[in-house]
């Protein structure tokens, strides 16, 4: 069974994954939701208006009661880039798929690097990081290193 921690914020060397705030909106929209690129293979079409970015925010934000959601804006000098999220959760199979984007200014630098296409969320660790499966063997995401455990 997976134990459900939330999103909690996780650090790495250059960036910083946290929880959204409404605040966000005019970033978010700007760095990636109006841009038809980055919403190609979403769930969300792109955004029209910043208007519409700030609502879906305040909508997420609520969610963020809830130990099971898991939602953070990938964040470059505290500016939100991208957003990357825990998706069609499976507690029967203890895993979750990572659905993420990052505006096309953002591309070809290494901030997601090409095995995250294929990672799988084992669990939660206590510390709130992440129980991942690459495709180079499992792995705790933890505030601020990757730990190999297998």
């Amino acid at each position: 069974m997976l134990t459900h921690q939330g999103t909690k914020t996780l650090r790495t060397n250059r960036l910083t994954l946290r929880r959204f705030t409404v605040e966000d909106a005019n970033l978010m929209f700007e760095n990636w939701a109006n841009d038809t690129r980055v919403t190609r293979y979403l769930t969300w079409p792109a955004h029209t208006s910043p208007v519409f970015t700030k609502q879906l925010l305040e909508s997420w934000c609520a969610e963020y009661e809830k130990p099971d959601f898991y939602n953070w804006a990938i964040c470059l000098d505290n500016h939100p880039i991208g957003n990357i999220s825990a998706v069609e959760i499976s507690e029967r199979d203890e895993s979750a798929a990572l659905g993420y984007c990052i505006g096309t200014a953002y591309w070809r630098k290494g901030i997601m690097p090409e095995e995250s296409y294929d990672t799988r969320v084992l669990d939660i660790a206590p510390n709130g990081g992440l129980v991942v499966d690459t495709a180079e063997g499992e792995k705790i995401v933890t505030s601020g290193e990757v730990v190999h455990i297998r």
